[in-house]
């Protein structure tokens, strides 16, 4: 199976969430779609990707982000950080698979990722296990750390 360099990735998917931020489609917009989607396939995705049922709070999301984050090699688990308060779910994501992107990102005026991939999923699974709605969504990358903020309702 042939592999995808990073380069031509960031460029190629870059460009299209580009393409789609100068549209108009927002990153909660994608997240609403994306949750329609991923509603029903939550069960067996869930043990396809962890081996267990889908979480059943914003506790074990967040355990389950990390868990992610070790078994499919989206970031460093060990250096990243996420949290949950006063309906603000906070990530300090270091090493993420999205790097590359970023950097394009930042090579065509944005703060990181044209739009943040792994935002948008967190924001569906948010939406799809019945803990809310993303209202607003930041992210900026700094070297290989990504901070992002995301006010749920």
């Amino acid at each position: 199976m042939s592999e995808l360099n990073s380069f031509y990735n960031a460029v190629i998917f870059g460009t299209l969430l580009c393409a789609a931020d100068k549209i108009g489609v927002k990153p909660m917009l994608l997240g609403r779609q994306a949750a329609t989607i991923l509603k029903p396939l939550l069960e067996t995705l869930a043990k396809q990707a962890l081996g267990k049922k889908p979480p059943s709070n914003m506790e074990e999301l967040l355990t389950y982000f990390k868990e992610m984050g070790k078994t499919g090699g989206t970031s460093d688990p060990e250096k990243s950080e996420t949290s949950f308060s006063e309906n603000c779910l906070h990530s300090k994501v270091v090493n993420c698979m999205y790097l590359k992107m970023a950097e394009y990102g930042k090579s065509i005026g944005y703060t990181s990722c044209p739009l943040c991939a792994t935002g948008i999923l967190a924001m569906s699974l948010i939406s799809a296990l019945g803990f809310g709605e993303v209202s607003d969504f930041k992210v900026e990358t700094s070297g290989n750390t990504c901070v992002t903020k995301m006010l749920i309702d």
